[in-house]
């Protein structure tokens, strides 16, 4: 069997490249993979980001010097000198390494940029007065000790004038068994098979940074998580504006690490269910922050159309919707690729509503209440630690008492929690990219359409303001198919079905491009995961053709908030809030959720769905079965 390593602590365990003896030919290949790796994950990308906030904290015409320590083979130096060639940024590069066999590699590799190659011990180079605007290293400090890295980060600020910065690893279990089956399987060097899972098991958690920084005596930094399961470190002076946030509706400042605010529950994502939560855990007098990544308002991918179950529900939350002019839906019109078509009643019926509106309004009712809500605030970590919650964002650090996940269909958070939904293969359930329009158009009000495509299906409905949600669901494969153009794609494919071509052709299109988002799953998810509760599409996701996705957010927001005001007031236990969540969760959703699955296995292929329609159309009272088996009652 194979040994599970813990990662509890940095492991110190020696790297091969780390030894006297390697032939310069490994050496060689070692950094051609590492740039493979640093271009196809990411890692050039975080560095230029590294250039891009220090640059933007201080401005100027004048030409730069940046300073790489730990170089090696010159690679990312080579990005930034790209950078900034396509920026009309004038740069000089000095490259640092102790090793001569890479110093003489980047020579070779890239002459052609204007870059000093120095072959040295860092610690050893004296800039005098000609000291680099910015210095960074890159997978450099998890070769070294804490102690190493705290006189590495001194070092560094005395000789930067604008600011330094670190990409570096996280080290986690998914980073680490990840590259270590990508590496086995791709790699041809022993050196990175060997020493890149090593690297992850040698980095670093978000806490391990603030006691280095803590340590080196230096306060001027930012921390932020990075895909895939990196760290960028900015330091400069003053801190960088772009990355710390205020909270909205408040005057404080970006919290301190050392003394977090604390509340009663915090709510990572303000969509439809963090919104709705907050504002009812708030009307029960609890301290509530709320963190979302975007600012308000913003568009999302989402069909717009909301099941009646959900309007008085809304109207408790303080939402006017009697006043708002809303167009109410009550008939279902269902195509398929071939031209079949259905027609059917909705039993509740429902209405229609932008995102872009109605997050807006809940965050405004959330913020008079009361609400500490920091939008552009990205999560870093969550740790739940001695019955409490400690988060990490760009905004600062919060302390909770509960926590509740709210950040939608797929996450970088998902990654970090190291959710089973994210580790699936693909299949027909979990790789699904969603586009969606605004336009006018000519259609009834009180209908939603709901037309067929190859791998795929478009739904149609009205909003406010007379405009139409043109909204649609296909597989990646459909995408990769016509050259990754949404465009193409829509005239291949989705213009097979006449209805879908009449509505692009006769339609006045709202936005310059649609709303995207990519990797969509619906698989099987758990609502609780290391504590945290989840709501809405973080908990499980109904597939978009039931068009219910939206009331059952709000409504896991409403059994949320049974279970957490229970534990709060100390009439259950942390786990009895947990399973009891988990069990009504279930017992409210699982059986639309199963219907949803099921009827998605009859869309996408033009006999299949041709097969159904036809056979629903004889059986009208099984339509009406199954439509109510994908909507709940009001709650």
């Amino acid at each position: 069997m194979p040994v599970m390593i813990s990662l509890k602590l940095r492991s110190y365990r020696k790297e091969l490249l780390d030894n006297e003896d390697i032939p310069f030919a490994d050496i060689r290949q070692n950094m051609k993979e590492l740039n493979i790796i640093n271009t196809h994950l990411g890692g050039h990308s975080i560095t230029i980001d590294g250039i891009k906030k220090i640059l933007k904290n201080s401005p100027g015409n004048k030409p730069i010097t940046v300073c790489e320590i730990g170089c090696g083979g010159g690679d990312n130096l080579k990005a930034i000198e790209k950078w900034c060639r396509i920026n009309s940024i004038k740069a000089n590069f000095i490259g640092i390494d102790i090793k001569t066999e890479c110093i003489e590699f980047a020579k070779q590799q890239f002459d052609s940029i204007n870059a000093k190659w120095v072959t040295a011990d860092y610690k050893d180079v004296r800039f005098g007065n000609n000291k680099p605007d910015i210095i960074f290293s890159s997978l450099f400090c998890h070769h070294f000790t804490n102690e190493a890295i705290v006189m590495m980060l001194q070092w560094m600020k005395a000789n930067a004038t604008k600011g330094f910065f670190i990409n570096d690893l996280h080290r986690h279990p998914l980073a680490y068994y990840s590259i270590k089956t990508i590496t086995r399987i791709f790699s041809g060097s022993y050196l990175v098979k060997n020493d890149a899972p090593l690297s992850v098991a040698r980095g670093f958690t978000m806490n391990e940074w603030k006691t280095i920084f803590d340590e080196a005596g230096i306060s001027n930094c930012n921390i932020q998580w990075k895909w895939a399961f990196r760290h960028l470190i900015t330091c400069c002076d003053p801190p960088s504006a772009l990355t710390i946030d205020s909270p909205i509706g408040d005057n404080e400042t970006a919290r301190d690490a050392n003394n977090p605010a604390k509340y009663d529950v915090s709510i990572i994502g303000g969509g439809l269910a963090g919104l709705a939560l907050s504002i009812q855990l708030k009307n029960k007098g609890y301290s509530v922050v709320l963190l979302e990544k975007e600012q308000y308002p913003f568009h999302k991918v989402c069909g717009e159309y909301i099941s009646l179950e959900s309007w008085n529900f809304l109207i408790s939350l303080g939402l006017p919707l009697t006043e708002m002019d809303l167009p109410i839906i009550k008939k279902l019109v269902v195509s398929s690729p071939g031209g079949n078509y259905l027609e059917h009643d909705l039993p509740l019926g429902g209405f229609g509503i932008s995102r872009y509106r109605l997050d807006h309004e809940l965050y405004k009712i959330a913020v008079s209440k009361g609400v500490a809500l920091y939008d552009q605030c990205k999560m870093e970590e969550v740790l739940f630690q001695n019955e409490q919650f400690t988060l990490e964002t760009t905004a600062g650090a919060f302390k909770s008492t509960v926590c509740c996940g709210s950040f939608g269909k797929r996450s970088n958070i998902d990654i970090k929690l190291g959710r089973g939904f994210i580790t699936q293969k693909n299949n027909k359930l979990n790789n699904y990219i969603g586009v969606k329009y605004h336009i006018k158009t000519n259609f009834p009000a009180d209908s939603i359409a709901l037309h067929n495509f190859k791998n795929g299906y478009c739904g149609i409905s009205k909003i406010e303001d007379d405009k139409y949600c043109l909204c649609y669901l296909t597989n990646a494969a459909n995408l990769k198919e016509n050259n990754n153009s949404i465009p193409t794609m829509e005239k291949n494919v989705l213009y097979k079905n006449k209805y879908l071509k009449e509505v692009f052709e006769n339609s006045e299109l709202l936005y310059k491009s649609p709303v995207t988002i990519s990797q969509v799953s619906f698989s099987k998810k758990t609502q609780v995961e290391n504590h945290i509760l989840m709501i809405g599409d973080a908990a499980g996701m109904i597939t978009p053709l039931c068009g219910n996705g939206m009331s059952m957010a709000l409504h896991s927001s409403k059994i949320a908030e049974t279970f957490i005001d229970a534990f709060l007031q100390l009439k259950m236990s942390r786990d009895d809030m947990e399973t009891g969540y988990a069990k009504k969760w279930q017992q409210t959703f699982s059986r639309r959720l199963a219907t949803g699955r099921l009827i998605q296995q009859m869309f996408g292929k033009e006999s299949v769905t041709n097969r159904f329609i036809s056979f629903m159309k004889q059986f009208p009272m099984l339509t009406k079965a199954l439509i109510k088996q994908t909507h709940g009652k009001p709650f």
